[in-house]
């Protein structure tokens, strides 16, 4: 007898490789607000995730981007995009509205 797992499905950021503002640090990577990895400028993660509804944020220090939910089907990827959200000016605005330090796309 053997025992068939479902087949997982992935979770995929990429990053920006542009801008001034957070260059020198990784964003973390949030999936159902468990941490699964960072990435930096010009960087990509994938992560393997169960079948399902899960939330994608990300987060640096207090900050963070929107949660976004993603129903992910088995042996898919769904694909998300990240960027500071806005410039270096900006920054400090971001830090009164919550989840807009971040900008999170779901690209798939």
């Amino acid at each position: 007898m053997t025992d068939h797992a479902a087949p997982l499905t992935t979770i995929t950021v990429q990053r920006s490789p542009g801008g001034y503002r957070d260059r020198m640090r990784a964003y973390k990577i949030l999936i159902d607000n468990q941490a699964v990895g960072t990435v930096k400028p010009g960087e990509s993660v994938t992560t393997a995730a169960a079948p399902g509804t899960h939330t994608v944020r990300m987060k640096v220090d207090w900050c963070s981007s929107p949660a976004i939910t993603v129903i992910a089907a088995p042996g898919t990827d769904s694909a998300f995009f990240c960027e500071p959200g806005g410039s270096a000016a900006a920054a400090l605005f971001s830090l009164f509205r919550p989840g807009s330090y971040i900008s999170l796309k779901q690209l798939r």
